[in-house]
């Protein structure tokens, strides 16, 4: 997370300069990415909830899904009565 953190940091600043060097009111510009950055946050997180709700269901049906089979195969096998083999290779059938 460090170079993230220097990362933004650099854009930060490079962002300052240029507020500084261009022909504009850099409190408005100040103002604008402001908003900006709010609206699109408030976005997102309303996005990650209707998502996280509708994976939340998907994923609780499906660990439940993969339990149950897991479970029947693990109980099958726990269960299951050793069959005899038909074929036994010590007796030899051909002369």
């Amino acid at each position: 997370m460090l170079p993230w953190a220097i990362a933004t940091s650099i854009d930060a600043i490079a962002a300052g300069f240029t507020l500084n060097l261009l022909a504009i009111n850099a409190y408005l510009a100040c103002l604008i990415i402001a908003l900006t950055t709010g609206v699109l946050s408030m976005v997102g997180v309303y996005i990650g909830r209707q998502l996280g709700t509708w994976f939340a269901s998907v994923c609780h049906t499906a660990a439940l899904s993969i339990s149950v089979f897991f479970t029947s195969v693990l109980v099958k096998k726990m269960i299951a009565i050793p069959q005899a083999n038909v074929h036994d290779s010590s007796i030899d059938t051909k002369v």
